[in-house]
């Protein structure tokens, strides 16, 4: 289970990553956010990240609650985005994932509690700089 980081009169909200479920209770201490990848599922998914930023990426810049990447506008590029929001809202179901069009670029907000913070800045980050 992971703390949202959120709480609601007294009552903190928590996410089972096991059942994909939320729930809220009080007095709940914090747990830590975390990915449910394995190992050889996280390499994997570093490859298909680092993959579609090679092919698409146009710009990622920090909000005030994530990351918001600009890609191209392509079929394939959007097809592969939308694979990728199906895995990770499976294994980080604590991020919340939204792909628009914004001035003919798709937009990827990926957005999360402040704990979350450092998960959501991995993405894409290697093709960033």
């Amino acid at each position: 289970m992971v703390s949202s980081g959120s709480s609601v009169a007294g009552m903190e909200s928590v996410l089972d990553l096991k059942s994909c479920s939320r729930f809220h209770g009080r007095g709940m201490t914090e747990i830590p956010i975390a990915c449910a990848l394995t190992p050889d599922g996280m390499t994997a998914r570093v490859a298909l990240i680092d993959g579609l930023a090679a092919d698409g990426l146009l710009d990622r810049t920090a909000t005030d609650r994530g990351l918001r990447v600009r890609m191209l506008d392509r079929p394939d590029i959007e097809q592969r985005t939308r694979e990728l929001i199906t895995a990770e809202s499976q294994c980080c179901a604590f991020l919340d994932f939204e792909l628009t069009r914004e001035a003919g670029d798709l937009v990827l907000d990926i957005a999360g509690p402040e704990d979350a913070r450092p998960v959501a800045e991995v993405f894409f980050a290697r093709d960033a700089t």
